[in-house]
């Protein structure tokens, strides 16, 4: 939105409002509670992890570095990006959608932050929906990374809740 002002509205759906690193450590912290990998395996790749995101807070790598997978240049990139800052600024409405089984963005930190920073901000809502996982599919267990792989629907009350923030019938 900040990038194009013809744009009529935003929607940001399972949007993180911290830091990508951050949100790294608390799904790894999900799957390691949730039972689907070799638990002294898991401790040991989850030890490694943080010490490569202790790297990343401190700014302990040059732009051509892998670290965690990625760049350094992406790393750069997306330290210097604020994404509740730049909601903040745009004019355009802005919807904000979030599944409560979500592991990969947190209701309770970044649902949660959306909310508290954008207030008071007008033409803001948000939604968020009970069962629902990352994709906006229905479960009913603990959300893991393998239940992507089955054949799934967007939740009809979510097209809805689009579709009636754009306006559409």
């Amino acid at each position: 939105l900040d990038r194009d002002e013809g744009l009529a509205a935003g929607i940001g759906m399972a949007a993180p409002a911290r830091s990508f690193h951050e949100i790294f450590v608390d799904q790894y912290e999900h799957l390691a509670t949730v039972g689907e990998f070799e638990w002294e395996r898991m401790v040991n790749v989850y030890e490694q992890w943080r010490d490569r995101i202790d790297r990343i807070r401190q700014g302990d790598y040059s732009p051509g570095d892998t670290v965690l997978g990625y760049p350094g240049a992406l790393w750069d990139s997306l330290d210097e990006y604020d994404h509740v800052a730049t909601a903040r600024d745009v004019d355009q409405p802005i919807l904000f959608l979030q599944g409560e089984r979500d592991y990969q963005v947190s209701v309770e930190e970044d649902f949660q932050l959306w909310q508290d920073e954008l207030a008071d901000r007008p033409a803001t809502e948000f939604q968020r929906y009970e069962g629902l996982n990352h994709l906006f599919q229905p479960g009913t267990c603990p959300s893991v990374p393998g239940e992507y792989a089955v054949r799934n629907s967007l939740d009809g009350a979510v097209v809805e809740d689009i579709a009636g923030f754009l306006g559409e019938p």
